[in-house]
Formats: C-alpha cells, sequence, structure tokens
C-alpha cells in the first residue's frame, strides 16, 4: 500500500474522521505546519500527508498537494501565461478557514525541456514556479489528498 493511499483509507476507516472532514484537517496541518517552519532533522521513510513536520531537511516550508475530487478526477485549475493557457494541479496551502482553503497554483519546472514530468509521483521535480494565482475552495467537493515531497519555495513578494 502506498503512503499516499494510506491517508485516504485510514480516514475513512477510522472513528475520529466520521464526524470531520479529514480533508480539511489535513490542510489545516499543512497550513499550521508551514507557518512553523521550525528546523526538523527527523526523516521519514515515506511521504505521507500527515507527517508531523515539513521537509527532511531544516529548509522546506512548503508541502505540496494535489487534491482529488468525488468523482476521482484531480481538481485542476487554467492558468494562462505568455498567450498559452493550460490545466495545472499542484498547490500550496495557504489559508484554511472552516470548510474553505486558500490554495496557492505551483507549477512544476522541469530542468530539461524535453524531459517528461510525473505528477502522481511523490519523487516528482522538486522546482516549483510560485504564482500569484491562487483559488479559495470548498472541502466538501474534494474527497481525497496526495502529497509530494516538501520542499523549499521562495515565498517573497507572495500575498493573496
Amino acid at each position: 500500500m502506498s503512503c499516499s493511499y494510506y491517508h485516504t483509507i485510514h480516514c475513512e476507516t477510522s472513528p475520529s474522521c466520521v464526524e470531520k472532514n479529514c480533508v480539511a484537517d489535513t490542510l489545516k496541518l499543512i497550513d499550521r505546519l508551514q507557518r512553523q517552519c521550525e528546523s526538523k532533522e527527523k526523516e521519514s521513510l515515506c511521504i505521507r500527508c500527515d507527517k508531523p513536520f515539513l521537509g527532511h531537511r531544516s529548509t522546506a516550508n512548503t508541502r505540496p498537494i494535489i487534491l482529488y475530487l468525488k468523482n476521482g478526477h484531480p481538481f485542476e485549475i487554467i492558468y494562462c501565461e505568455e498567450n498559452t493557457s493550460a490545466s495545472h494541479l499542484v498547490f500550496r496551502v495557504e489559508e484554511v478557514k472552516g470548510n474553505c482553503a486558500v490554495l496557492r497554483l505551483l507549477i512544476p519546472i522541469c530542468p530539461y525541456h524535453n524531459e517528461e514530468i510525473n505528477l502522481y509521483s511523490p519523487s516528482t521535480s522538486k522546482l516549483y514556479k510560485v504564482t500569484q494565482t491562487c483559488v479559495t475552495i470548498n472541502l466538501d467537493d474534494i474527497s481525497a489528498i496526495q502529497c509530494l515531497d516538501d520542499v523549499h519555495l521562495n515565498l517573497k513578494g507572495c500575498q493573496y
């Protein structure tokens, strides 16, 4: 069983998730961790959304996520830049209030222009373009969350 899958199954079967929105609770944890950004030297053997610290190194300040809708499809938004548009699905949690979350779009950057990026792999590229594009979502529409490797992003000048 993959570690990303573990959190989904755990929430569906855990009594503590019966009356709570486990996606909202997980996003709140990620939001809190990103705000704290305390230096941690601990290592984890797998990528879990509920890992209580950020990163394998002390510099991580972001846990990139992919959210899945109830129909099983990833939550995506269109991002337009330089006369082109494309659908993207990697986000950073900016804030969680009640059952709503503000997410910032992250665009994976491929170090080699011809290389294919597998966004569904937890070991995907650790390079992301931080955009100024944010979206507010209702967490009732989300059924699962996948966390990617924690990273350090340059967030200077980012406001939502």
